[in-house]
């Protein structure tokens, strides 16, 4: 088991996106996570291509979408018990930045592979 948000799982979420599909917008994503455990309340996830590519537990420097959410809705959403379309539609999930990166991400989160991904990521992290 690897423990969420570490740099171990975000490598790990890295490898079981390169099996998706290319779907999204080549963007360059700040997520912010309130009440994260030992201070890794911060991603930056680059999309090139479509695809994720990198996933780092650090502040993006130059980022053209920012994600706020919290902890408790990050661990929901991976388990898919919170789908982040309404979590957006609800303000639990602000964003800033253009909307067309963001789009595709939430179309994208429903998608057979993304869920399996999603999936097998859930099931070997601790925490979740």
């Amino acid at each position: 088991m690897i423990e969420v948000l570490s740099d171990a799982w975000c490598d790990q979420l890295v490898r079981h996106c390169a099996a998706s599909e290319p779907t999204l917008l080549d963007a360059v994503i700040d997520l912010q996570i309130s009440g994260a455990p030992r201070g890794r309340g911060r991603l930056t996830i680059e999309v090139t291509d479509g695809r994720v590519t990198r996933v780092v537990a650090a502040r993006a420097a130059d980022p053209n979408l920012s994600l706020r959410t919290t902890f408790d809705d990050v661990r929901a959403m991976l388990r898919g018990d919170l789908d982040p379309n309404v979590a957006f539609m609800t303000g639990d999930l602000k964003t800033e930045g253009p909307t067309a990166p963001l789009l595709a991400l939430l179309s994208a989160w429903r998608r057979p592979a993304v869920v399996a991904a999603r999936r097998e990521l859930a099931a070997s992290t601790d925490g979740l």
